[in-house]
C-alpha cells in the first residue's frame, strides 16, 4: 500500500500501468498512459472493475465513487484517482478561523 501523501497523478499513473499489465500479462506489456483500454487490449468495463479492486488494495483506497467504465486511458483513471484524493483532502482540513 502506498501512502497518501506520496500520491501524485505520476506516482497514480504508474500504479495504474502496473496493475493494468499485471492483470493483462504479457500483451499488456507495451501499455503507456494514453493506450486505449478498449480499443487497443479489449477491456471491457466488467474488467476494469477487477482492475479497480487491485488499485484499491494497492493504493489503500476506496474508489467504488470513480466509475471506471467511463475512463478510456490510464491517464484518465490517474485523473481520476487524483480528483478523488483532492475532493478528500478538501473535506478533511479544518474550517479556517475568520479573523
Amino acid at each position: 500500500m502506498v501512502s497518501n501523501m506520496h500520491l501524485n497523478h505520476d506516482v497514480v499513473c504508474k500504479i495504474v500501468i502496473e496493475t493494468i499489465v499485471q492483470y493483462l500479462g504479457e500483451e499488456g506489456a507495451d501499455i503507456h498512459d494514453e493506450s486505449q483500454l478498449e480499443a487497443d487490449y479489449g477491456l471491457d468495463s466488467t474488467e476494469l472493475v477487477c482492475v479497480a479492486v487491485d488499485l484499491e488494495r494497492r493504493l489503500g483506497l476506496d474508489l467504488k465513487q470513480i466509475r471506471f467504465g467511463q475512463l478510456k486511458t490510464p491517464n484518465d483513471i490517474a485523473d481520476a484517482v487524483v480528483d478523488l484524493l483532492g475532493r478528500r483532502s478538501v473535506r478533511s482540513m479544518p474550517a479556517l478561523a475568520s479573523a
